[in-house]
């Protein structure tokens, strides 16, 4: 499971626009189980959840190095 924030649009029951797509690269970095996030969901995450840093990744199909979490030990 991935979790990132941004403005989506939704067309026909669906979601479209880039943040969808960089939720979608997350998670694919992710093995069963773990639960990651984007640098700008940890940020407003806060205290209320332990954040573990993975490093930065390059994600398929974006241009710089992501800076990803895991949410939980």
């Amino acid at each position: 499971m991935a979790l990132h924030l941004g403005d989506a649009q939704e067309r026909d029951g669906d979601y479209f626009g880039p943040p969808v797509n960089r939720a979608a690269r997350l998670m694919a970095a992710a093995h069963g189980g773990q639960v990651v996030c984007s640098h700008s969901t940890a940020s407003l995450a806060g205290d209320g959840f332990p954040l573990v840093s993975l490093g930065e990744h390059r994600l398929r199909d974006l241009a710089a190095a992501e800076q990803v979490f895991q949410v939980g030990d």
